[in-house]
């Protein structure tokens, strides 16, 4: 079997499930609030664009039950978003409140799911 580019785990494949891209876009703009609906499309522009780049990249929309582990990406794209926001960090003399308050709420989620992926 084909693997994908890190963590030695299967290439996703097609199923008949909804993209998982869509039902996030649908349950934001069924949260949507006047003040912030341009932070809701700013999102909804980048889901979009990801869904996109996901199809051609492995040739099928992001599905649950596709044959990876969502929970092990997820891991790993925390971590990956846990050192991004640190180096942001590093360029802001000083750092504003909000991308402190990311920073943290990322190392939070980090450390739960590598907590949660490492007991199962």
């Amino acid at each position: 079997m084909k693997t994908a580019d890190r963590g030695g785990q299967p290439t996703p494949v097609a199923t008949d499930g909804p993209s998982m891209h869509d039902l996030v876009i649908s349950q934001l703009r069924d949260a949507y609030h006047e003040p912030a609906q341009e932070r809701y499309e700013a999102l909804i522009r980048v889901l979009r664009e990801r869904r996109v780049l996901g199809l051609e990249r492995y040739g099928t929309i992001l599905q649950a039950s596709n044959g990876r582990d969502f929970l092990r990406d997820a891991l790993d794209e925390v971590v990956d978003l846990v050192v991004y926001l640190r180096g942001a960090i590093q360029e802001y003399e000083p750092p504003p409140a909000w991308l402190r308050v990311a920073y943290a709420n990322s190392v939070n989620t980090a450390l739960e799911l590598a907590w949660q992926v490492e007991k199962r």
